[in-house]
């Protein structure tokens, strides 16, 4: 930092007589009803600029004008962004992940952060100390919290830094690894980066809900295939439990309601499958439904399978590496699901494993 300090000079003075002026000034005022957003960056730039005189600090003070991070600049090296919060605690909703207005040449990022409710108190921190979470409003934000921990700050969580995640080409890949590690069964991620707004397939807008019976059936029929390619665990045996992250995933992702999900994969009742012959556990020779629609729906999970990409999968499927082979895991998923159902006998798990692989040219 090439600023020549003079004796009992440094940034942690500036820093602790700028709050003790502001505090001051909130305190003297009748009403504080007025003191927002960029009425309160302009307080905090005059009082900087007070407690800067007679230091190397003064003349460096620069209030950024229009909407760039952050708000204030010190020696065109230390950058100070501006926070205000009106409730009993320290949090508030900080600024966007992606940084796209960031000023240059910034070495160092502070956040003031003053507490406009009485008794009048100001803090004073590293930028990156104070972000604990990360929140959604109409695009990732850092959720501030002004009294945790260093240690507990999201990029400790995280296990990157700052700095690393702000300079990297996809900030948002490393966030979703790591909320999408922390899912629960039943728990789905309800946004997804800018880099997959393209896979939306109704609408170009996530502001619009649609109802699952106002959908064509062609592509009620698409969905259901990719269901079955994103959430293998649907031909399982298990209770309704198996619907829930395909019904999380329509809610979230493509923005469809839809009350009766199970109803799209088990109505219908049993039925033949060519492919598996005349042998089976069920009676009269038939097949339960769910297991027919995924042979109707293999072709499209065919096409779907060898189009989409490794960041496409690795949303849903949780173990999926780049090395492994798409089909390949697919269908280990299926077989597990299938070998684990005892309604059939182990050789027609066999042969619907064999017909599902033949379908997908596996060989």
């Amino acid at each position: 930092m090439n600023i020549i300090q003079k004796e009992g000079d440094s940034l942690e003075s500036l820093f602790n007589n700028t709050k003790q002026l502001i505090k001051v000034f909130l305190e003297n005022r009748k009403s504080i009803a007025d003191i927002e957003g960029s009425k309160f960056e302009s307080i905090v730039f005059d009082f900087l600029k007070e407690a800067a005189k007679d230091t190397s600090f003064e003349g460096t003070i620069e209030l950024i004008a229009g909407q760039k991070f952050p708000d204030i600049v010190i020696n065109n090296q230390i950058g100070l962004e501006v926070k205000t919060t009106r409730s009993k605690s320290w949090k508030t909703t900080g600024n966007s992940v992606f940084e796209g207005t960031r000023v240059d040449g910034i070495d160092d990022l502070y956040l003031i952060c003053a507490k406009l409710t009485k008794p009048y108190d100001i803090l004073i921190k590293p930028y990156e100390d104070c972000l604990t979470e990360i929140v959604v409003t109409h695009s990732p934000r850092y959720l501030i919290d002004m009294e945790i921990e260093p240690k507990d700050s999201i990029f400790k969580k995280m296990d990157i830094s700052y700095d690393d995640l702000r300079k990297s080409e996809n900030p948002i890949r490393p966030i979703i690894d790591y909320y999408k590690s922390k899912l629960k069964d039943g728990q789905s991620l309800w946004w997804i980066d800018e880099d997959n707004t393209d896979k939306r397939t109704i609408t170009d807008s996530n502001l619009i809900l649609q109802v699952w019976n106002t959908l064509e059936s062609k592509q009620q029929e698409y969905f259901c295939a990719l269901g079955f390619l994103f959430f293998p665990e649907l031909i399982s045996n298990s209770k309704n439990k198996k619907y829930s992250r395909f019904s999380l995933w329509l809610a979230t992702s493509q923005n469809i309601i839809c009350n009766n999900v199970r109803d799209l994969f088990t109505a219908g009742g049993t039925g033949n499958i060519a492919e598996l012959g005349n042998k089976s556990l069920f009676s009269k020779n038939k097949f339960p439904r769910i297991l027919i629609n995924l042979f109707q729906n293999l072709e499209t999970i065919k096409d779907e399978i060898e189009n989409l990409t490794f960041e496409d999968f690795s949303l849903h499927w949780k173990d999926y590496k780049k090395t492994d082979s798409p089909k390949e895991y697919w269908i280990s998923e299926i077989k597990r699901h299938i070998d684990s159902d005892n309604s059939y006998s182990i050789t027609v798990k066999q042969n619907i494993v064999k017909q599902i692989r033949r379908r997908l040219n596996i060989t």
